[in-house]
């Protein structure tokens, strides 16, 4: 579960950015004025569309890795899209890379969106509206599409800035998850998400499986949980590993209470696990250095979708690392977050 956002990305020249009051290589929100370039940018002859999302990113990667194991369709996403051209464009895409898609239609606000303005081969100008993400109705978990596929699923994932706009809702899938014993995995996704909302986060944390965070985010996580500073990934990855959990869930696995997963960019992945016994076990992957031909971009949605997947395959914890590894690798010879066949 996650923003449900399309990503556009067209060439255009200047006068367009001026026109919407614009600046080369900005990175903003849209302002109501401003929304209709994204109509303009999609009618252009150009223009490239791609699924886009953390947890939609996620679940393209895990459905690409499982179809040749488990067949199509072996993933879910639920969001929240507009009634509108967008909105069927993302389905449309969505629904090509075989993932099942649990949408509410929202009847007012637009298809999440973000887009990409190239005005020459070094300058790209970012924009985006959330739109109908940010507004799914916490009812819309118990329509019963959405409870069979709860009912029929191993883990349930959200990306953190779910929780920015509609924490009660994560909130009540976490406590579905626990009920109906599936292991709830959370990203913390970004570090202002850990920073403005972190009492939002701690209440999932009772519920939480598995945490997924890169270096700066489980820091500043480490910070707000403790009061302390620190750089020893090791002892961060043992601090969230060991924060109280109300209920063991032993669907996925039988002796581990919690697993935190901690990426690095081209560092070692750090990985604690914190098992039955109370203690903590904590291993570091290594990351082979590879020759980016594409860019990062979505390479931490990949690491997620490849780990998601190895472990639903029953592999272990380190084999699902690995493979994950290797497959946020093979993210970064294509740009955004495609992997090649």
């Amino acid at each position: 579960m996650g923003n449900a956002l399309l990503d556009i990305s067209a060439k255009c020249d200047q006068k367009l950015l001026e026109k919407y009051n614009l600046k080369v290589d900005d990175n903003c929100e849209a302002e109501d004025y401003q929304l209709p370039i994204f109509d303009k940018l999609l009618a252009m002859p150009d223009v490239v569309t791609t699924p886009g999302g953390s947890a939609q990113n996620s679940s393209r990667i895990a459905q690409q890795i499982l179809s040749p194991k488990t067949g199509a369709e072996s993933v879910y996403f639920v969001g929240s899209i507009g009634n509108d051209k967008t909105g069927k464009i993302l389905e449309r895409s969505v629904r090509e890379a075989k993932v099942r898609t649990l949408y509410h239609y929202h009847p007012t606000l637009n298809t999440g969106v973000s887009a990409g303005m190239v005005t020459s081969d070094t300058n790209r100008t970012l924009m985006a509206n959330i739109g109908a993400s940010q507004a799914m109705p916490q009812e819309f978990l118990d329509s019963s599409l959405v409870r069979k596929a709860l009912d029929k699923s191993i883990i349930h994932f959200v990306e953190g800035y779910f929780v920015t706009h509609s924490p009660i809702t994560v909130l009540s899938l976490a406590k579905i998850s626990q009920q109906l014993n599936k292991n709830f995995f959370l990203s913390l996704s970004a570090t202002y998400v850990v920073s403005q909302h972190f009492e939002e986060l701690m209440h999932l944390m009772p519920y939480t499986d598995a945490i997924f965070a890169n270096n700066s985010e489980a820091q500043a996580f480490h910070t707000h949980l403790t009061g302390t500073k620190t750089s020893d990934m090791s002892l961060i990855a043992k601090t969230i590993a060991k924060i109280e959990k109300s209920k063991q869930t032993d669907h996925l696995w039988t002796d581990i209470k919690r697993c935190v997963f901690i990426t690095q960019g081209s560092d070692s992945v750090i990985v604690a696990k914190y098992l039955s016994n109370d203690e903590v076990v904590v291993s570091e992957h290594s990351v082979p250095k590879i020759e980016i031909k594409g860019d990062t971009i979505g390479a931490g949605d990949a690491f997620v979708g490849g780990v998601v997947a190895h472990l639903v395959c029953g592999h272990s914890i380190e084999e699902a690392v690995d493979f994950g590894i290797r497959i946020a690798g093979q993210v970064c010879q294509s740009r955004g977050c495609l992997l090649n066949d």
